[in-house]
């Protein structure tokens, strides 16, 4: 009697295991998570008692959402907002969200209270990273709509943690199509209330494995495989100098612009000038990263250029006063990335003015110059051949 139900408890195991792998899900019953990055994110600020809009990209470490501000306002203090967009398509079409989680990277803090309310707010209508980038595109009232309410909330008070948000039925509206996909928006809740801000890591920053993410859970085929795309990485440096004509011991100024009109970003961008030695290096400046003076060498070391961003590097260099006058000095600068190739600007000249070539060559003439004398003597002699002649004529008679 034991031994037949042994085996009749044996063969019921077989058939339930049997069972378990007749009843194992479909392709679109299977449960994936895909991890997302940000395709496009920018943060805006804008100071009202200076009335400066200020913005920063993916192509810097920076992601600054609340309010960047002291008990008292004061200059420099600014009211900032993260846009943020994500692509869903790789998820099917026919699958169901389970859950979606924003998250973002806090690491910077400012003004005094260490703690803030931050809210995901969803963006209703369209925008750009280069639009938003460039400050002369928006003002603060007319900035991309956003809901009135935030999806989703979350408390703020601490630095080099994650910080997340539940955005499910967000990511369920935009999937299914009832939502427009034009991303999410953080900032304090409720808004203008908070005298504190927070920064996060962009997703181009010094640490790009703490980039925002959105994490989605759903059931159905396993994520569609992006289809690849060729790089465009596509740099244009220009160069022009202010003023063209000068003398030794006067200031030339040399802009330098790099901007990137392709889609994608060169990174670790140097933009070199080698000044001539008949000039000497006052100051350099870059608008993005840093900028190194060794000799006549200026080599800025600007990062990454995201689509349609500018970098500025300006250069004041002084004529020196021995350089060898009249003479023209031409020279051009360089752009260099791993990715982005070597490029030149085009060539820029610069006159520098010899002795009697500068404004006092152009100056009326003044004073008794050889002509002068000459015509003089000739009249003379001409007035003395008279007086002869009329003293001959008098003396004839």
């Amino acid at each position: 009697m034991k031994k037949t139900m042994t085996w009749l408890l044996i063969g019921l195991l077989i058939t339930s295991v049997s069972g378990t792998q007749v009843l194992a899900l479909s392709p679109a019953q299977q449960t994936h998570t895909v991890t997302l990055t940000s395709d496009h994110e920018v943060s805006v600020g804008y100071n009202s008692r200076l009335n400066q809009k200020v913005a920063y990209d993916s192509t810097q470490d920076a992601m600054r959402f609340g309010n960047y501000m002291a008990p008292t306002p004061r200059p420099g203090d600014a009211h900032f907002l993260s846009y943020l967009h994500f692509d869903l398509g790789a998820i099917p079409g026919g699958a169901v969200i389970q859950g979606a989680t924003l998250s973002v990277f806090v690491h910077d803090q400012r003004f005094p209270s260490r703690s803030l309310n931050a809210g995901a707010y969803n963006v209703t209508s369209g925008w750009t990273e280069a639009g938003l980038s460039n400050t002369a595109n928006w003002d603060w009232a007319t900035l991309p709509g956003t809901s009135s309410s935030p999806e989703a909330t979350n408390n703020i008070s601490g630095l080099d943690q994650w910080v997340t948000w539940d955005v499910t039925s967000l990511c369920q509206a935009w999937h299914g199509g009832s939502t427009t996909n034009h991303g999410v928006m953080l900032a304090e809740f409720p808004r203008g209330t908070a005298r504190q801000g927070f920064g996060a890591r962009s997703r181009a920053g010094a640490v790009p494995q703490n980039a925002p993410r959105l994490v989605v859970t759903y059931v159905g085929a396993a994520p569609a495989k992006p289809t690849p795309r060729p790089v465009e990485i596509r740099p244009v440096i220009t160069k022009w100098a202010l003023p063209q004509q000068v003398s030794p011991g006067e200031q030339v100024t040399y802009t330098i612009q790099t901007t990137n009109v392709g889609r994608d970003a060169p990174i670790d961008v140097v933009v070199t000038d080698i000044v001539s030695e008949h000039m000497e290096v006052i100051t350099a400046t870059t608008t993005q990263g840093t900028v190194d003076i060794a000799g006549q060498t200026v080599m800025a070391s600007v990062g990454v250029i995201g689509q349609n961003f500018v970098v500025e590097v300006e250069i004041v260099a002084r004529v020196r006063d021995d350089a060898p006058a009249p003479l023209e000095i031409e020279n051009y600068a360089t752009f260099n990335s791993p990715n982005g190739g070597n490029h030149r600007s085009q060539p820029v000249i610069v006159s520098v003015s010899g002795p009697g070539s500068g404004s006092a060559a152009l100056l009326p003439v003044t004073g008794w110059t050889d002509v002068h004398w000459g015509i003089l003597l000739v009249v003379a002699i001409g007035i003395a051949a008279v007086i002869a002649e009329l003293r001959h004529q008098k003396q004839a008679l």
